[in-house]
């Protein structure tokens, strides 16, 4: 199988690590609303630097000193796959 990468995203999210270190990724439900999700992809996604800054200074906020974010880049990749028999 032969993979030809078309396009190559950066995004960035925001997580933070359970007790027993699996991390966790933050989902915005909009309106100050946030929900953790053990799947990075159901996290919010963010494309910019500045905006997923933005959104990680707010989140903090919200959520408050007792529970500690980090911003994570992400590259996203959408590749066309060649079967070769």
């Amino acid at each position: 199988m032969e993979r030809i990468t078309e396009k190559e995203l950066v995004r960035y999210v925001v997580a933070t690590l359970n007790p027993d270190g699996r991390a966790m990724y933050l989902r915005s439900l909009h309106g100050g609303n946030y929900d953790l999700v053990e799947d990075i992809e159901y996290a919010t996604k963010l494309c910019g630097k500045s905006t997923a800054r933005a959104f990680y200074r707010i989140a903090c906020q919200d959520l408050g000193p007792h529970i500690e974010l980090v911003l994570i880049p992400l590259i996203i990749m959408y590749q066309l796959v060649k079967e070769v028999d």
